[in-house]
C-alpha cells in the first residue's frame, strides 16, 4: 500500500525491491516494479512488460497490471495489442466505463467505430452517464443532431438536473426544433441551471434569438439566480452562529492581530 501511494519512481523501486526480495513474483512487487520502471526519465519498457506479464501470470483476477500493461503497450505504438488488453479489462470490469476510454483513443479518429464499440456498452449499462455523455459528444462533432437529441434525452431521463436540461436544450436548438429548445430551456432554469452569461453567450442558441420567448427566457434565469441568491443569503444568516463556534472552536484561542485600513471614503 505503501509503494502504491508514493508518486517518486525512486521510492516504488525500493519497496518493489523490498518485496520481490522475498517473493520474485508476488503481485504488487511486480506491479509496483512496472510502475517505477516506467516513470524514470529512461524507462525500461521491456523489463517493465516483463513485470506486469508476471504479476499477472501469478493473479489475473485483478485489474491493476492488466490496466497497466494496456497503457504500456499503448505507449510504445502496439495499438492491436493494446486492445486486445484493453477488452480483458472490460471483461473484468464490466459496468466501468475507464476501459472502453482507452478503446475509443485506439480508434484514431474512426467515429463509427467507436461509436459501435459505446453502444455495444450502452447495451449492457444503459444508464452510464459518461459514455452517453461521450456518445453525445462523437455525435455532436459528426453533426448528426437526431442522434444528439436523442443522446442528450437519454441524459436527462438518467439524471433530470439543470445541466442535462440546458445541453437537451441546445441539442434541439441545432437540430432547428426551436419549441422544444425553450420547452428545455425554461426546464432548466427551473431546476437551477441560471448562468445567464452562458444563455447569452452560447452560440448553440443563437438560432433563439429573434424569438420573442428569448426575453422572457432570460428574465425567468434572471429570477432563478435571484431566487438561489436569496436562499444562499438566508442559509448563511440561519448558520451564521453555528459557523462561527466551529470557526472559534477550530482556531481555538487565538486571535487576529490588530490591523487598521482606509474605508471606502478614504
Amino acid at each position: 500500500t505503501a509503494g502504491r501511494l508514493t508518486e517518486k519512481a525512486s521510492e516504488r523501486r525500493i519497496y518493489a525491491d523490498r518485496i520481490l526480495a522475498k517473493d520474485s513474483n508476488n503481485y504488487w512487487g511486480n506491479v509496483l516494479l512496472a510502475n517505477s520502471l516506467m516513470k524514470t526519465d529512461d524507462p525500461n519498457f521491456e523489463q517493465a512488460e516483463a513485470a506486469l506479464r508476471s504479476a499477472i501470470a501469478k493473479d489475473n483476477s485483478l485489474p491493476y497490471a492488466v490496466e497497466d500493461l494496456g497503457k504500456l503497450l499503448q505507449a510504445r505504438g502496439r495499438t492491436e495489442e493494446a486492445d486486445q488488453v484493453f477488452v480483458k479489462l472490460g471483461e473484468m470490469l464490466p459496468d466501468r466505463f475507464a476501459p472502453l476510454r482507452y478503446r475509443l483513443a485506439l480508434t484514431a479518429g474512426d467515429h463509427e467505430k467507436a461509436l459501435k464499440l459505446i453502444d455495444d456498452f450502452l447495451k449492457k449499462n444503459p444508464d452510464n452517464t459518461e459514455a452517453l455523455n461521450t456518445k453525445a459528444a462523437g455525435m455532436r462533432e459528426m453533426q448528426n443532431w437526431d442522434g444528439y437529441v436523442a443522446t442528450n434525452q437519454r441524459l436527462v431521463f438518467v439524471e433530470r438536473n439543470g445541466g442535462n436540461a440546458y445541453n437537451l436544450a441546445c441539442a434541439h436548438s441545432l437540430a432547428g426544433q426551436e419549441d422544444s429548445a425553450y420547452a428545455w430551456l425554461f426546464t432548466a432554469a427551473e431546476l437551477g441551471f441560471n448562468d445567464i452569461e452562458q444563455y447569452k453567450s452560447d452560440e448553440d442558441l443563437i438560432p433563439l434569438h429573434d424569438d420573442a420567448r428569448w426575453n422572457n427566457l432570460l428574465t425567468k434565469v434572471e429570477d432563478s439566480q435571484k431566487a438561489e441568491m436569496a436562499a444562499y443569503m438566508q442559509e448563511m444568516s440561519r448558520t451564521a452562529v453555528q459557523r462561527q463556534e466551529k470557526s472559534l472552536k477550530v482556531r481555538g484561542s487565538d486571535r487576529a492581530q490588530d490591523f487598521e485600513l482606509q474605508d471606502l471614503n478614504g
